[in-house]
């Protein structure tokens, strides 16, 4: 081993030892705060698939105060909010907060999270101002943009899909004026958009609107490496607005897909689902007895960014004694602490 080879080594275990004191033990769960939405996104993860109307949302202020409560004694210290849509029920992510008080809130931006809330918060886009509203329903991106402008709390997550690839600029753009990080996902389809894709005989739906088995959401190879020279661009030309691993992006986006499945084409290696702790909750306050903290979403196709950076560095950290692969893998935890842990 030279001595560039060790000073390298000695580098990335120093900035390994600071992220385990910064970082601590995560012990996270999933929350669905509430079964209502103000947008009707295509192929929703949330509603594109079957099950949603057997949730009944009844609960008080007062249930989930103390449901949060439990939690924490349960050792919970991190919480992921989602909804459908939980801007919709700050009683709730109050609630949260103040119970667990580390975590990330997954929403659309539309109303704004009182700024005592002190949750990570992730906001959804589709791309810019026209392709924005034909994804999701109604024009909505700028109206997040300028509810959480400079707002530290703030990361906008763009999510990638077929058709949006030529978007990349104008959203990095746009959140460059705005003072707010940006960084990706991929789409990933529900069974339910891909029966409908494959299926001529299935109608129309508020979450199945403008595709077809000829021009739809699906990234193809090509789609990804597309995406690939678009984010190169815009972490060159926005480097203090982007907040992304290539590393990452390259395990990813691989074509054969990111996960073991088995016979049921339920993922076996998929890092939430192997870290004990981790629950996914209804709104109804019951363990969902789903798959994972993305029922619908199917495994093969799955490459939603939040599951994805749990199943890389659970996977890879196993593989800690290559020098290459302690440093890749210490550059996505911080990324991953960038985009998830607030300061």
């Amino acid at each position: 081993m030279n001595t560039l080879t060790v000073d390298n080594m000695k580098r990335t275990l120093q900035r390994y030892k600071f992220m385990r004191k910064k970082i601590g033990r995560v012990a996270g769960s999933n929350y669905d705060l509430t079964n209502k939405c103000n947008l009707t996104c295509e192929g929703c993860l949330y509603f594109s698939g079957d099950g949603v109307e057997n949730y009944q949302d009844v609960s008080t202020c007062s249930d989930w105060e103390q449901f949060f409560q439990r939690e924490a004694k349960r050792g919970v210290n991190f919480a992921y909010i989602a909804g459908a849509e939980p801007s919709l029920v700050p009683d709730r992510i109050i609630a949260a907060w103040q119970a667990i008080g580390n975590g990330v809130v997954f929403t659309n931006g539309i109303r704004y999270i009182d700024h005592d809330v002190g949750f990570k918060i992730h906001i959804s886009v589709w791309g810019d101002v026209e392709q924005g509203q034909s994804y999701r329903g109604i024009h909505s991106p700028m109206k997040a943009f300028v509810n959480y402008a400079g707002d530290d709390r703030a990361v906008v997550i763009m999510t990638l899909n077929a058709q949006n690839i030529s978007e990349i600029r104008n959203v990095a753009y746009r959140c460059s004026e705005y003072d707010l990080p940006l960084s990706f996902s991929y789409f990933s389809p529900t069974d339910d958009y891909l029966y409908r894709l494959n299926s001529g005989s299935v109608g129309r739906s508020e979450y199945f609107r403008i595709s077809s088995s000829s021009n739809n959401l699906l990234m193809s190879q090509d789609d990804f490496r597309r995406a690939r020279s678009a984010i190169e661009q815009v972490m060159s030309e926005f480097p203090e607005t982007i907040v992304y691993s290539l590393a990452f992006d390259s395990w990813l986006s691989n074509p054969d897909g990111v996960y073991v499945l088995d016979e049921h084409g339920t993922a076996l290696n998929c890092g939430n689902r192997l870290t004990h702790d981790f629950k996914h909750f209804s709104v109804m306050m019951e363990e969902h007895p789903g798959k994972c903290c993305l029922p619908n979403i199917n495994c093969k196709e799955c490459r939603a960014y939040a599951v994805s950076y749990a199943s890389f560095l659970t996977r890879r950290g196993k593989k800690l004694h290559a020098d290459t692969v302690m440093e890749q893998w210490v550059d996505v935890w911080e990324v991953w602490a960038r985009l998830f842990i607030s300061e």
